[in-house]
């Protein structure tokens, strides 16, 4: 069976954690190469 609201609870949890994963990941990147992400 199908449940909607675990679905998106868990993918909100999910989304969270990629985002934070993201986040530092991006956030060593700019360390290693200063300028690399300027707009």
């Amino acid at each position: 069976m199908f449940y909607e609201e675990d679905f998106f609870e868990n993918f909100s949890d999910w989304q969270t954690d990629e985002r934070e994963r993201f986040k530092v990941l991006r956030e060593r990147m700019e360390n290693e190469n200063p300028g690399a992400f300027e707009e």
